[in-house]
């Protein structure tokens, strides 16, 4: 199940950073990609997780085991996705 608001756009919005913005400090040519991760459909590549721990000032950690779980769980759904498809 996705969070309404998700820790992405949690710590985003603490920062006082758009989305915009956040994908211009990252080097993405795309807001989109900044809105992918808050509604979990994809996560930050890990490389860019020292960076993120900057501008959020949170420690790197955290950020990391926000991507593995959301890696987890998207996995998982499409697991039950499959299997269901498949009839098992």
């Amino acid at each position: 199940m996705k969070h309404q608001w998700n820790k992405f756009k949690q710590w985003r919005i603490a920062a006082q950073v758009n989305q915009r913005e956040l994908s211009d400090v990252l080097g993405y040519s795309s807001a989109q990609f900044v809105s992918n991760w808050e509604r979990e459909v994809s996560t930050p590549p890990f490389k860019s997780v020292k960076k993120l721990a900057s501008i959020f000032g949170i420690p790197a950690k955290e950020i990391a085991d926000e991507i593995e779980r959301i890696k987890k769980l998207n996995l998982e759904q499409q697991i039950k996705h499959d299997r269901k498809r498949l009839g098992i």
